[in-house]
């Protein structure tokens, strides 16, 4: 009898006492004790510790899939970037062939006054230059090139009305 009454007593204040848990508090790494994993469940705490989780994990595989597309770009554009200095490097080895063969030329032709060495020294620094733009943008690059590229054509136009 005594216990039936001990146990009218103590059980409803128990159940609530563990239907007040949180969450947080319902953590399973930790061990909550009985009476808690009771409250836990009955409260609906696990089940919303449940959502929470499932929408954190929601949030992460979606920045995972933004980091991933950044990360692609970023690959692309290497790439780019990459290509784009070996086209410019095949540009001003030309260039740089042009210049050597027009100064042969203009040798053999004894024909190199001291006008057209400066030119073609000149021609020949801001190749120079052009190479070592690395931090440059590829626009600045770009137009450094062309503008080499109408030096030598027009010092060949000069050369060629001589």
């Amino acid at each position: 009898m005594k216990f039936l009454r001990l146990v009218e007593i103590l059980l409803p204040a128990m159940l609530l006492t563990a239907c007040t848990a949180t969450p947080e508090e319902c953590d399973p790494t930790r061990d909550p004790g009985f009476f808690n994993k009771i409250g836990c469940t009955f409260s609906g705490s696990y089940s919303e510790r449940v959502e929470q989780k499932k929408v954190a994990v929601e949030q992460l595989r979606q920045e995972q899939k933004e980091m991933l597309a950044t990360y692609q770009e970023l690959e692309a554009n290497r790439s780019k970037m990459i290509n784009d200095k070996a086209e410019r490097k095949r540009q001003l080895d030309k260039l740089d062939a042009n210049i050597a063969k027009v100064r042969s030329n203009l040798a053999k032709k004894n024909a190199l006054t001291k006008e057209y060495q400066q030119k073609l020294d000149k021609i020949q620094q801001a190749s120079k230059n052009a190479r070592n733009l690395d931090d440059a943008g590829s626009l600045e690059r770009a137009e450094k090139l062309k503008n080499l590229e109408e030096d030598t054509n027009s010092l060949l136009e000069a050369l060629a009305e001589d």
